[in-house]
Protein backbone atom coordinates (compact mmCIF):
# COMPACT_ATOMS: atom_id res chain seq x y z
CA UNK A 1 0.00 0.00 0.00
CA UNK A 2 1.19 3.21 -0.17
CA UNK A 3 1.38 4.15 3.25
CA UNK A 4 4.67 1.63 2.99
CA UNK A 5 6.65 4.55 1.48
CA UNK A 6 6.93 6.12 4.17
CA UNK A 7 8.85 5.42 7.93
CA UNK A 8 6.60 5.98 10.51
CA UNK A 9 9.80 5.26 12.92
CA UNK A 10 11.66 8.12 13.34
CA UNK A 11 14.56 6.99 15.23
CA UNK A 12 17.25 9.13 17.23
CA UNK A 13 18.01 12.02 14.95
CA UNK A 14 16.51 12.97 11.83
CA UNK A 15 17.44 15.70 9.67
CA UNK A 16 14.33 17.62 8.50
CA UNK A 17 14.37 20.14 5.57
CA UNK A 18 11.40 21.97 3.79
CA UNK A 19 9.61 20.61 1.34
CA UNK A 20 7.46 23.44 0.01
CA UNK A 21 8.89 26.38 -1.76
CA UNK A 22 7.16 28.95 0.81
CA UNK A 23 9.66 26.76 3.45
CA UNK A 24 12.92 26.85 1.35
CA UNK A 25 12.62 31.03 1.12
CA UNK A 26 12.30 30.88 5.00
CA UNK A 27 14.94 28.43 5.86
CA UNK A 28 17.25 30.09 3.74
CA UNK A 29 16.79 33.45 5.09
CA UNK A 30 16.77 32.34 8.68
CA UNK A 31 20.12 30.55 7.29
CA UNK A 32 21.62 34.00 6.16
CA UNK A 33 20.66 35.57 9.51
CA UNK A 34 22.05 32.99 11.58
CA UNK A 35 25.53 33.38 9.22
CA UNK A 36 25.05 37.28 9.77
CA UNK A 37 24.58 36.67 13.52
CA UNK A 38 28.15 34.57 13.55
CA UNK A 39 30.42 36.69 11.75
CA UNK A 40 29.38 39.78 13.98
CA UNK A 41 30.12 37.99 16.75
CA UNK A 42 33.63 37.64 15.45
CA UNK A 43 34.28 41.11 17.01
CA UNK A 44 31.32 41.32 19.63
CA UNK A 45 29.77 38.77 21.34
CA UNK A 46 26.53 40.16 21.54
CA UNK A 47 26.00 39.26 17.48
CA UNK A 48 24.80 35.99 18.89
CA UNK A 49 21.54 37.74 19.47
CA UNK A 50 21.09 38.07 15.81
CA UNK A 51 22.06 34.59 15.06
CA UNK A 52 19.33 33.49 17.55
CA UNK A 53 16.96 35.58 15.53
CA UNK A 54 17.96 33.25 12.66
CA UNK A 55 17.94 29.93 14.72
CA UNK A 56 14.41 30.77 15.83
CA UNK A 57 13.44 31.36 11.82
CA UNK A 58 14.98 28.13 11.11
CA UNK A 59 13.20 26.11 13.98
CA UNK A 60 9.86 27.62 12.22
CA UNK A 61 10.92 26.89 8.57
CA UNK A 62 11.96 23.04 9.72
CA UNK A 63 9.09 21.07 9.34
CA UNK A 64 8.50 17.71 11.84
CA UNK A 65 10.30 14.17 10.57
CA UNK A 66 6.97 13.07 9.01
CA UNK A 67 5.58 15.83 7.43
CA UNK A 68 6.93 15.72 4.41
CA UNK A 69 6.47 11.98 3.67
CA UNK A 70 3.09 13.00 4.96
CA UNK A 71 3.15 15.49 2.36
CA UNK A 72 3.86 12.97 -0.85
CA UNK A 73 1.31 10.48 0.52
CA UNK A 74 -1.28 12.30 -0.01
CA UNK A 75 -0.57 13.79 -3.28
CA UNK A 76 -0.43 10.16 -4.31
CA UNK A 77 -2.87 8.74 -2.63
CA UNK A 78 -5.91 10.77 -3.43
CA UNK A 79 -7.14 10.80 -6.88
CA UNK A 80 -5.65 13.77 -9.01
CA UNK A 81 -9.01 14.94 -10.16
CA UNK A 82 -10.40 15.65 -6.37
CA UNK A 83 -7.02 17.66 -5.74
CA UNK A 84 -8.02 19.44 -9.26
CA UNK A 85 -11.32 19.77 -7.62
CA UNK A 86 -10.49 21.13 -4.73
CA UNK A 87 -7.76 23.40 -5.79
CA UNK A 88 -10.07 25.07 -8.25
CA UNK A 89 -12.43 25.79 -4.87
CA UNK A 90 -9.39 27.36 -3.14
CA UNK A 91 -7.48 30.21 -3.05
CA UNK A 92 -7.98 33.76 -3.47
CA UNK A 93 -11.50 35.44 -5.48
CA UNK A 94 -12.44 38.99 -5.20
CA UNK A 95 -16.47 38.60 -4.88
CA UNK A 96 -17.21 42.96 -5.34
CA UNK A 97 -14.39 44.89 -6.57
CA UNK A 98 -16.92 48.01 -5.62
CA UNK A 99 -16.89 47.34 -2.35
CA UNK A 100 -13.35 45.22 -2.37
CA UNK A 101 -15.33 41.91 -0.70
CA UNK A 102 -12.59 38.89 -0.77
CA UNK A 103 -12.90 35.22 -0.45
CA UNK A 104 -10.03 33.24 0.78
CA UNK A 105 -10.09 29.82 1.50
CA UNK A 106 -6.77 27.94 2.13
CA UNK A 107 -5.06 25.86 -0.29
CA UNK A 108 -3.57 23.48 1.68
CA UNK A 109 -4.76 21.68 5.23
CA UNK A 110 -2.94 19.84 7.38
CA UNK A 111 -5.47 18.15 9.31
CA UNK A 112 -6.76 16.98 5.77
CA UNK A 113 -7.03 13.15 4.84
CA UNK A 114 -3.98 11.60 3.32
CA UNK A 115 -5.77 8.26 2.80
CA UNK A 116 -8.91 8.07 0.66
CA UNK A 117 -11.63 8.07 2.69
CA UNK A 118 -15.02 6.28 2.51
CA UNK A 119 -17.42 9.05 0.43
CA UNK A 120 -21.10 9.60 1.04
CA UNK A 121 -22.12 7.40 -1.89
CA UNK A 122 -20.96 4.11 0.27
CA UNK A 123 -22.05 4.56 3.42
CA UNK A 124 -25.22 2.78 4.91
CA UNK A 125 -27.64 4.93 5.31
CA UNK A 126 -30.00 1.69 6.71
CA UNK A 127 -27.62 0.99 9.13
CA UNK A 128 -25.28 4.16 9.68
CA UNK A 129 -23.67 3.03 12.91
CA UNK A 130 -22.92 -0.55 11.89
CA UNK A 131 -19.77 -1.42 10.02
CA UNK A 132 -18.65 -0.11 6.96
CA UNK A 133 -18.42 -2.57 3.93
CA UNK A 134 -16.38 -5.37 5.34
CA UNK A 135 -16.26 -4.23 8.82
CA UNK A 136 -12.32 -3.09 8.69
CA UNK A 137 -10.62 -0.22 9.98
CA UNK A 138 -10.43 3.11 7.94
CA UNK A 139 -7.13 2.44 5.51
CA UNK A 140 -5.75 5.88 7.47
CA UNK A 141 -6.84 4.58 11.18
CA UNK A 142 -3.75 3.73 13.33
CA UNK A 143 -4.43 0.08 13.34
CA UNK A 144 -3.60 -0.61 9.96
CA UNK A 145 -0.92 2.32 9.13
CA UNK A 146 0.32 1.80 13.25
CA UNK A 147 1.13 4.47 15.62
CA UNK A 148 3.58 6.88 14.08
CA UNK A 149 6.74 7.24 16.34
CA UNK A 150 8.31 10.41 15.52
CA UNK A 151 12.28 11.13 16.09
CA UNK A 152 13.75 12.12 19.34
CA UNK A 153 15.26 14.60 17.46
CA UNK A 154 14.79 17.36 14.66
CA UNK A 155 15.99 19.75 13.08
CA UNK A 156 13.46 21.84 14.96
CA UNK A 157 14.76 20.85 18.25
CA UNK A 158 18.49 21.33 17.47
CA UNK A 159 18.09 24.22 15.96
CA UNK A 160 15.45 25.67 18.84
CA UNK A 161 18.06 24.06 21.35
CA UNK A 162 20.73 25.95 20.35
CA UNK A 163 18.76 29.47 19.85
CA UNK A 164 17.78 29.07 23.54
CA UNK A 165 21.27 28.19 24.83
CA UNK A 166 22.88 31.55 23.03
CA UNK A 167 20.15 33.38 24.85
CA UNK A 168 21.74 32.28 27.87
CA UNK A 169 25.10 32.93 26.63
CA UNK A 170 24.19 36.57 25.53
CA UNK A 171 22.62 36.99 28.22
CA UNK A 172 25.83 35.87 30.03
CA UNK A 173 28.24 38.23 28.21
CA UNK A 174 25.75 41.37 29.32
CA UNK A 175 25.54 41.05 32.88
CA UNK A 176 29.32 40.08 32.87
CA UNK A 177 30.33 43.27 30.56
CA UNK A 178 30.70 46.05 33.34
CA UNK A 179 30.78 48.72 30.53
CA UNK A 180 27.85 47.80 29.00
CA UNK A 181 25.88 50.80 28.99
CA UNK A 182 22.51 49.32 28.28
CA UNK A 183 22.52 47.34 32.18
CA UNK A 184 21.04 44.23 32.83
CA UNK A 185 17.24 44.25 31.63
CA UNK A 186 18.61 43.17 27.79
CA UNK A 187 20.52 40.28 29.43
CA UNK A 188 17.66 39.46 31.70
CA UNK A 189 15.04 39.55 28.88
CA UNK A 190 17.29 37.72 26.53
CA UNK A 191 17.66 34.63 29.23
CA UNK A 192 14.05 34.83 29.82
CA UNK A 193 13.30 34.09 26.17
CA UNK A 194 15.97 31.40 26.20
CA UNK A 195 14.55 30.17 29.16
CA UNK A 196 10.91 29.99 28.23
CA UNK A 197 11.98 28.21 24.41
CA UNK A 198 12.70 25.86 27.01
CA UNK A 199 9.59 25.29 28.41
CA UNK A 200 7.88 25.62 24.85
CA UNK A 201 10.28 22.49 23.92
CA UNK A 202 9.91 20.19 26.72
CA UNK A 203 5.91 21.11 27.36
CA UNK A 204 5.79 20.02 23.19
CA UNK A 205 7.54 16.62 24.12
CA UNK A 206 5.55 15.79 27.39
CA UNK A 207 2.02 16.33 25.16
CA UNK A 208 4.07 14.03 22.92
CA UNK A 209 4.72 11.23 24.75
CA UNK A 210 1.42 10.81 26.25
CA UNK A 211 -0.63 11.16 22.75
CA UNK A 212 2.08 7.81 22.05
CA UNK A 213 0.96 6.54 25.40
CA UNK A 214 -2.30 6.22 24.47
CA UNK A 215 -3.84 3.62 22.16
CA UNK A 216 -6.36 4.00 20.15
CA UNK A 217 -9.24 1.97 20.13
CA UNK A 218 -11.75 0.67 17.59
CA UNK A 219 -15.51 1.93 18.06
CA UNK A 220 -16.66 -1.74 17.88
CA UNK A 221 -14.50 -2.51 20.96
CA UNK A 222 -13.55 0.76 22.57
CA UNK A 223 -13.35 0.45 26.53
CA UNK A 224 -14.95 2.42 29.25
CA UNK A 225 -13.66 5.42 30.16
CA UNK A 226 -11.15 8.36 27.74
CA UNK A 227 -10.83 6.12 25.22
CA UNK A 228 -8.76 7.84 21.47
CA UNK A 229 -10.52 6.79 18.76
CA UNK A 230 -10.09 7.99 15.01
CA UNK A 231 -12.57 8.32 12.57
CA UNK A 232 -14.68 9.85 9.80
CA UNK A 233 -17.36 12.47 10.89
CA UNK A 234 -20.40 12.20 9.74
CA UNK A 235 -23.58 13.34 9.84
CA UNK A 236 -25.57 12.19 12.72
CA UNK A 237 -29.58 11.42 12.72
CA UNK A 238 -30.01 15.42 13.27
CA UNK A 239 -28.26 15.90 10.11
CA UNK A 240 -26.02 18.55 9.22
CA UNK A 241 -26.19 22.46 10.08
CA UNK A 242 -26.13 25.74 7.37
CA UNK A 243 -24.32 28.38 8.87
CA UNK A 244 -24.55 31.68 8.49
CA UNK A 245 -21.35 34.03 9.79
CA UNK A 246 -22.69 36.91 11.23
CA UNK A 247 -26.36 36.02 9.65
CA UNK A 248 -25.45 37.07 5.63
CA UNK A 249 -26.47 35.42 3.15
CA UNK A 250 -22.96 35.86 1.09
CA UNK A 251 -21.47 34.61 4.15
CA UNK A 252 -22.59 30.65 4.06
CA UNK A 253 -21.36 27.16 5.23
CA UNK A 254 -23.36 24.09 4.56
CA UNK A 255 -23.61 20.66 5.42
CA UNK A 256 -21.90 21.39 9.37
CA UNK A 257 -21.76 19.98 12.74
CA UNK A 258 -19.45 22.39 14.33
CA UNK A 259 -18.49 25.58 13.72
CA UNK A 260 -16.89 28.82 15.12
CA UNK A 261 -16.86 31.92 13.67
CA UNK A 262 -15.25 35.79 14.29
CA UNK A 263 -16.29 38.91 12.99
CA UNK A 264 -13.10 41.45 13.29
CA UNK A 265 -13.11 44.88 12.23
CA UNK A 266 -9.32 46.99 11.38
CA UNK A 267 -9.73 50.05 13.66
CA UNK A 268 -7.58 52.99 13.88
CA UNK A 269 -7.49 55.90 16.61
CA UNK A 270 -4.97 58.52 17.54
CA UNK A 271 -2.53 58.25 19.96
CA UNK A 272 -1.46 61.99 22.24
CA UNK A 273 2.03 60.96 24.41
CA UNK A 274 2.77 62.96 27.30
CA UNK A 275 4.95 65.54 24.73
CA UNK A 276 2.76 65.98 22.64
CA UNK A 277 3.77 63.97 19.77
CA UNK A 278 0.61 62.27 17.69
CA UNK A 279 1.09 59.10 16.63
CA UNK A 280 -1.39 56.19 14.55
CA UNK A 281 -2.34 52.67 15.97
CA UNK A 282 -4.58 50.53 13.78
CA UNK A 283 -5.59 46.72 15.76
CA UNK A 284 -7.83 44.16 14.68
CA UNK A 285 -10.80 43.98 17.53
CA UNK A 286 -13.57 41.04 17.57
CA UNK A 287 -16.97 42.85 17.42
CA UNK A 288 -18.93 39.67 16.97
CA UNK A 289 -17.98 35.53 17.73
CA UNK A 290 -20.27 32.71 17.31
CA UNK A 291 -20.25 28.67 17.75
CA UNK A 292 -22.40 25.70 17.77
CA UNK A 293 -22.49 22.39 16.94
CA UNK A 294 -24.84 19.14 16.94
CA UNK A 295 -24.67 15.79 17.45
CA UNK A 296 -22.35 14.00 14.64
CA UNK A 297 -21.20 10.26 14.46
CA UNK A 298 -17.42 9.42 14.36
CA UNK A 299 -17.10 6.79 11.73
CA UNK A 300 -13.83 4.37 11.84
CA UNK A 301 -15.14 1.74 9.61
CA UNK A 302 -15.80 -0.84 12.24
CA UNK A 303 -18.86 1.27 13.74
CA UNK A 304 -20.27 4.38 14.33
CA UNK A 305 -20.45 5.96 17.47
CA UNK A 306 -22.64 9.26 18.73
CA UNK A 307 -20.85 11.92 19.45
CA UNK A 308 -21.86 15.13 21.47
CA UNK A 309 -20.20 18.00 20.69
CA UNK A 310 -21.43 20.72 23.14
CA UNK A 311 -20.61 18.26 25.85
CA UNK A 312 -16.53 19.23 25.32
CA UNK A 313 -15.07 22.18 27.37
CA UNK A 314 -12.81 22.30 24.57
CA UNK A 315 -13.01 21.58 20.51
CA UNK A 316 -10.24 22.21 18.24
CA UNK A 317 -11.36 23.07 14.65
CA UNK A 318 -7.99 22.92 13.16
CA UNK A 319 -7.30 26.07 10.79
CA UNK A 320 -9.91 28.35 8.79
CA UNK A 321 -11.90 27.01 6.45
CA UNK A 322 -12.97 30.22 4.74
CA UNK A 323 -12.56 34.08 5.18
CA UNK A 324 -14.78 36.75 3.90
CA UNK A 325 -13.03 39.73 3.56
CA UNK A 326 -14.40 43.77 2.98
CA UNK A 327 -13.63 47.67 3.29
CA UNK A 328 -16.94 48.07 4.64
CA UNK A 329 -19.72 46.41 6.20
CA UNK A 330 -22.27 44.02 5.19
CA UNK A 331 -24.56 46.77 4.33
CA UNK A 332 -24.82 50.64 5.21
CA UNK A 333 -26.70 50.14 8.64
CA UNK A 334 -23.99 47.96 9.89
CA UNK A 335 -21.31 50.12 8.61
CA UNK A 336 -22.68 53.05 10.60
CA UNK A 337 -23.27 51.49 13.89
CA UNK A 338 -20.12 49.99 13.73
CA UNK A 339 -18.75 53.20 13.28
CA UNK A 340 -20.96 55.39 15.67
CA UNK A 341 -19.72 51.90 18.22
CA UNK A 342 -15.96 52.99 17.49
CA UNK A 343 -16.36 56.68 17.92
CA UNK A 344 -17.00 56.00 21.54
CA UNK A 345 -14.14 54.49 22.31
CA UNK A 346 -12.48 57.54 22.12
CA UNK A 347 -12.32 58.56 18.53
CA UNK A 348 -11.55 55.31 16.86
CA UNK A 349 -12.69 54.86 13.39
CA UNK A 350 -13.09 51.67 11.00
CA UNK A 351 -10.88 51.05 8.56
CA UNK A 352 -11.43 47.52 7.21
Amino acid sequence: MVQQNVDFIGGGFKLTLPYTFGGWILWVLGLIITGFGVAAAMTDPTGLGIAVIGLIVLAAASPGSMSAGLHKMRKEAIDPEILQAKAEQSGYSVDNWFLQQTTLVPTNDPNDWILPAPGPQTWDTANPYGPHGDGTPLPEHPVKVGTPQPATMTSHLVFAGTAAILTLVVGAVLIGDEEAELGVIPAIAIAGVGFILLLVNYFRAKALRQMLDTPTSLVRSAPVGHPELVGQVRPGREGGMTVYVDGNERMVMHHMVGYYWTYEQEQEREVTDSEGNTRTERSWVTVRSDRGGVPFMLHDGTGGIKVNLTSFKRAEYGQMLKRWSGAFAESLGKQLMAQAAASLLGGTKVTG
